[in-house]
This record gives structure tokens, sequence and C-alpha cells, in this order.
């Protein structure tokens, strides 16, 4: 799934995953599953950004499997298909986080554009990481600051002028160990 956006097809007929592959390949990479066991299995191991679930599955209930793809993943869109269209199914689903509701026979362009919707709105998981690494950054900016600031303690403490404390606290560790001078020998070895 090289840099493109994975949809998983869990349906029991073959058909579905072919029509999926052969409609949608040219935008998306089409993960098919016979049975929600396998689905899960997909859901849990492969990256996957929308998943295509019947609500009829040999092993599972379509709503039993919408619960258990939110307890792998709670913010996947799911997208429930179903030729046994009833009103009750349709707010059952969406009670159970269901983002839309499909009835067979459909155009695969209004699929479609269900999915571009769903992955529009949905929260990219590159925004989570994007503010994580963020966050990570900013930690690591404060402690290599407060190393400076330890170091430029450090060196006053030995009596050194202000203007070398100023120059060798703000470079790096390399140039210091490097320089086999009278920095290295006031540190000692406990200081690297």
């Amino acid at each position: 799934m090289a840099g493109r956006q994975a949809v998983l097809v869990i349906d029991d007929e073959p058909n579905m995953t072919w029509l999926f592959k052969e409609a949608l390949g040219h935008r998306y990479d089409v993960v098919g599953a016979q049975d929600g066991r396998s689905g899960l299995e997909v859901v849990s191991t492969q990256p996957v950004d929308v998943v295509l679930l019947d609500l009829r599955l040999p092993d599972m209930d379509g709503l039993k499997g919408i619960h258990e793809i939110r307890r792998v993943n709670s913010n996947l869109p799911v997208i429930m298909m179903t030729a046994y269209a009833t009103v009750k199914n349709a707010v059952e689903a969406m009670k159970a986080g269901a983002y839309d509701y499909v009835v067979k026979p459909f155009e695969v362009a209004e699929v479609e554009k269900v999915i571009r919707e769903a992955l529009a709105e949905t929260p990219s998981i590159f925004k989570n990481l994007e503010g994580w690494m963020r966050r990570r950054l900013r930690m690591c900016l404060w402690k290599q600051w407060k190393r400076v600031r330890t170091r430029y303690r450090e060196l006053r403490a030995l009596g050194l002028p202000e203007r070398v404390v100023h120059e060798f606290a703000n470079t790096r560790k390399g140039p210091w160990r490097m320089a086999q001078g009278p920095m290295n020998r006031a540190l000692g070895n406990s200081y690297w």
C-alpha cells in the first residue's frame, strides 16, 4: 500500500471486492475479506483508511463487526452496505458508529463519493503524528536549552571569563571533546 489510501471491503460475495478493485483501484488500494474475522485481522495488521462492511456476514453480524473494528481503531470510518435495507438497520448501524449506510444495488460513483467524504472528515494519522512530533521537538529543545544553562553554570563555577563561558556553553560536545585543551582537563571525564 505504497502511499495510497487503503479501502477494506468486508463482504461474503467475492464479486464485491472485484467490483471495488476495478472501480476504485486507480485511486485506492482495495483489500478484500470474505468474512468478519479475516476483516478484523486485516484491520489489526495492515494500515486501512476506510472500511466497507456488509451488514450480513457468515460468521458475524455487521453491527457486531462495527463494534469490533472500533475496538481496534476508533477513528476508522466504517460504511455499511446491505441489500436488506430497513430503517431499523440503518438507525442501528448509525448508532453503532457507522459513517454512512449504502443500499445494494448502488452506483459505484455514489460509494466513491461517500468514501471521499469519510476520508476528508477523518482525522489523519499524520496530523496526530505531527502534533506528537511537535511536542517531542519542544521537549528536546527545552532539554537542550537546560543543558546549555547547566554547562554555563558549571563553566562559570570554574572561574572562566564570561566570553569563554558563553562561547563554549553554546557549542556542541564534539568540538569540546576534540580540543585537547584546558577545558577538557578542567571539566574532567565525569562531565562527558
